[in-house]
């Protein structure tokens, strides 16, 4: 990551040369956050892949063990994951055929598929949780307990600042 970010620097830096008035730090900041997440998301997806998972099919199976009855429907994995329905489905699919997940429908609205933890998916989980739990802790070992409180604070504040807030118009109604 160091020598790709370090060629977006010297971009950066030639840029800035026909823009004397660009914000260097903000630039920066948002490459960071870019390659931090990148290389983020490629460390665990090789970690998942050494487990015949995804990133996301993690992400739909714990979507679905963390609900009460730890089921739900493809529309709620898919806001909660932030990914496309198309894409959910396909990792539904996945899990279904490696019987980790089941479809069924709704005992009240027949017409609505919900999407249930198998004892097999269920089981799956209880072993992964733990190396899960070791790899998150091993991407974020760099920090201090108090960096990474502090780290937490600035990523939550910057996300409530990038996210979507409902007009004043819109709570009047």
């Amino acid at each position: 990551m160091a020598r790709t970010f370090s060629h977006y620097e010297r971009c950066i830096d030639t840029v800035r040369t026909h823009h004397p008035d660009m914000p260097r730090q903000s630039v920066i900041l948002m490459r960071l956050g870019y390659h931090v997440f990148r290389a983020m998301n490629e460390r665990l997806d090789a970690f998942f892949a050494a487990h015949q998972l995804s990133a996301s099919a993690w992400a739909v199976l714990m979507k679905i063990y963390s609900a009460p009855d730890q089921a739900v429907t493809p529309s709620e994995i898919s806001v909660a994951v932030v990914q496309s329905r198309t894409h959910m489905t396909r990792v539904a699919d996945d899990l279904a055929a490696a019987g980790l997940i089941e479809r069924s429908h709704d005992q009240v609205d027949r017409r609505r598929v919900v999407l249930r933890l198998t004892p097999h998916g269920v089981a799956r989980i209880q072993q992964l949780v733990p190396l899960v739990w070791a790899e998150y802790e091993k991407l974020l070992a760099i920090f201090s307990a108090d960096e990474a409180t502090q780290l937490e604070g600035l990523l939550r504040r910057w996300l409530a600042h990038l996210e979507p807030h409902p007009s004043s118009a819109e709570n009047d109604t």
